[in-house]
């Protein structure tokens, strides 16, 4: 059978299957619509205790390879069905934190082409959800069964037929087939742009379930979720009170604090509030400071740090990568105890290496988040005559020698290093030896002895490879993508990759290489194991060729 992954999130894949597109319905109950998936491919029935109490009245399984295990046990090997049927899963329906690591052990364990099915566990509402945590194919026979006991689906959940009043509905099992088929549709659509956690997350709203599954999903499962998250997406409305613990917000605290490195030379400290405009500073306000600060002759010494929710602090440096451009809040002023503990603890770990000084440019409010001495310079607003004329008059008094353009040149290189160690971790560092930085911020070129390494640009936010820096990141080795011996002149398909470094992830610049020699760069579309496991689909999508 043949399967291609076109996008993905979480445990949830967007799949092209002999034409037709995945997450979708499977029909083991007639519906009014011929069926997509008719199972006519080998199955594996897996069957964990309690067994369903409602037998199924689609394909015959009897002779299907049927497994048995109970679940904190581990999992049996499973055979290569193009599917997998989990069926008993509402024996762990009730389980808030079993049923989430049941289904992510199974999607982990399944090979990147085959399809899970999950009889008669869900209605639209919850597709979402299920999509996930993992599930390609949904069951007709709660559909069937919603319309059988009189049930009004909505996106919501569902409503009693004689309680619809607004509503005229004819045909009851049609208007729940369509609504199922239209929230699938919305499911795939998500995956395509990136959206499905949102996505997730407004239905939630109405489903407290759902809801604890989500936040169990993020306490106790951020690996595999990180893991498949891209590293780069839409606009990311973060206002909802449990994003800062989405995996694209804690993936950048976890590299801030691990990988990334402040600028050596850099010894004042400049705390500032966020803007609406992104990145922060092509607003008008942080212009103005920025301004202030160049005209001071510290420009080389000074480290803009923006505090804000929820992604904590952002060094000036990193405010292009996903998803420092694309978060958007509600700002009210007031500020909740996980937003506080997060800010202050992310500025804790950030202050281990302590500056000389520290000048506090924010507003009352703000104060008390990141809990450190310094000078104030606020007066109403971040650009206000009275705010920058205090900020001049700060930079003033610490006085000191003003940077030529040696050391211009060189606080360059060292902010570069730091969006390298983030983007690349420990191998960013050879990237940075020795390099100038040519261009107008935020489009930026990265140089060595007249060559071009990579480059940096707003629209994309990350710094892309050239064949230069590609064969210094090889070296390290970091970011490869091992493939059969052939001379690409496309992009890479899954069928030819051999092997891939599992710190990639979706979005990431990466190196394609055979036995050491670098035979491409560009960005990987995939996962990993997708990579590893694909038979169809591109794997990378070249920039260069060697």
């Amino acid at each position: 059978m043949d399967v291609e992954v076109l996008a993905g999130y979480g445990g949830a894949r967007l799949l092209k299957v002999e034409g037709e597109r995945t997450p979708a319905l499977a029909y083991t109950l007639p519906l009014p619509l011929p069926p997509i998936f008719s199972f006519s491919e080998p199955a594996t029935v897996v069957l964990p205790p309690p067994i369903p109490s409602t037998p199924l009245e689609g394909p015959d399984m009897s002779d299907a390879n049927t497994i048995h295990f109970s679940p904190g046990e581990p999992l049996p090997p499973l055979p290569s069905s193009a599917f997998v049927y989990l069926a008993g899963a509402e024996g762990c329906y009730r389980s808030q934190s079993r049923f989430p690591k049941l289904l992510l052990e199974f999607r982990s364990s399944l090979r990147n082409d085959q399809l899970l099915f999950t009889p008669l566990l869900s209605l639209p509402h919850r597709y979402p959800l299920y999509a996930l945590l993992g599930v390609d194919l949904f069951d007709s026979a709660p559909i069937v069964e919603a319309t059988r006991a009189g049930s009004f689906l909505t996106l919501e959940g569902w409503m009693k037929r004689n309680e619809v009043k607004e509503v005229v509905v004819d045909d009851l099992l049609a208007h729940n087939t369509k609504v199922a088929l239209e929230e699938l549709a919305g499911v795939r659509q998500a995956l395509r742009s990136g959206t499905l956690r949102i996505m997730a997350e407004a239905r939630a709203v109405y489903d407290p379930w759902a809801a604890s599954v989500l936040r169990i999903l993020d306490r106790d499962h951020y690996t595999f979720m990180e893991q498949n998250t891209p590293v780069l997406g839409p606009r990311l409305p973060t206002s909802h009170p449990h994003a800062m613990n989405w995996p694209e917000i804690c993936r950048y605290g976890d590299r801030l604090v691990t990988r990334y490195e402040r600028p050596e030379m850099a010894d004042i400290l400049l705390l500032l509030p966020c803007s609406a405009y992104k990145p922060y500073s092509l607003s008008r306000g942080h212009r103005a400071v920025h301004e202030v600060v160049w005209n001071s002759g510290l420009a080389t010494r000074v480290h803009e740090v923006v505090v804000t929710s929820p992604m904590g602090i952002v060094p000036r440096e990193l405010e292009t990568f996903y998803p420092n451009m694309q978060y958007d809040t509600a700002v009210t002023g007031d500020w909740t105890e996980e937003e506080r503990r997060n800010i202050s603890s992310l500025l804790a770990l950030f202050l281990s290496r302590p500056y000389k000084h520290v000048i506090i440019h924010l507003p009352d409010d703000y104060l008390s988040l990141v809990g450190v001495d310094g000078e104030r310079t606020w007066q109403g607003r971040i650009d206000s005559s009275g705010s920058l004329a205090q900020l001049a008059e700060a930079l003033r008094s610490i006085g000191g020698a003003r940077g030529g353009k040696k050391d211009a040149k060189e606080r360059l290189r060292q902010d570069m290093q730091g969006r390298l160690l983030f983007q690349f971790g420990p191998a960013g560092r050879a990237l940075a030896e020795g390099v100038e930085i040519r261009g107008r911020y935020p489009d930026q070129r990265i140089l060595a002895n007249g060559e071009q390494r990579g480059m940096l640009t707003k629209e994309r936010g990350l710094i892309s490879l050239t064949m230069d820096g590609g064969k210094l990141l090889a070296q390290e080795p970091a970011y490869g993508v091992e493939i059969e011996d052939f001379k690409p002149k496309g992009d890479i398909f899954a069928v030819g990759v051999v092997d891939a470094d599992p710190v990639i992830r979706r979005g990431d610049d990466v190196v394609v290489v055979h036995k050491g020699e670098v035979r491409a760069v560009g960005v990987a579309n995939m996962t990993p194991k997708g990579m590893i496991e694909g038979r169809r689909g591109i794997a990378v999508r070249t920039r260069s060729h060697g």
